[in-house]
């Protein structure tokens, strides 16, 4: 595992992980900052295939980025604002780079 992490780490964020649904490693990125932390939910909100290939890119990812993102964001900060509340929304005007799905 430790080489599929280090390509991981390595390759540019167009590189596509799973060759039969086009999906790139920053899509799968983009997931784990939205909250997603394990590899079947990624799999499945992304429409990856069941390739041990393509699975063991994704689980790469996530070893490598979720503990990232977990301190970065605290599970609930975008860096703007707070997503604890649950009547949190983003102003698409103050917020454009908010990760989360939080628009409403």
């Amino acid at each position: 595992m430790k080489e599929i992490e280090q390509l991981m780490k390595e390759v540019p964020a167009s590189f596509v992980i799973c060759d039969k649904s086009n999906v790139t490693k920053n899509m799968v990125l983009k997931e784990i900052m939205r909250g997603e932390k394990d590899a079947s939910s990624i799999k499945k909100s992304l429409g990856i295939c069941d390739d041990k290939e393509c699975e063991n890119r994704v689980e790469a990812l996530l070893k490598i980025y979720l503990p990232i993102c977990d301190i970065i964001f605290d599970g609930t900060k975008c860096g703007q604002h707070d997503h604890s509340s649950s009547k949190s929304t983003c102003d698409p005007n103050s917020c454009g780079s908010c990760p989360f799905d939080c628009k409403k």
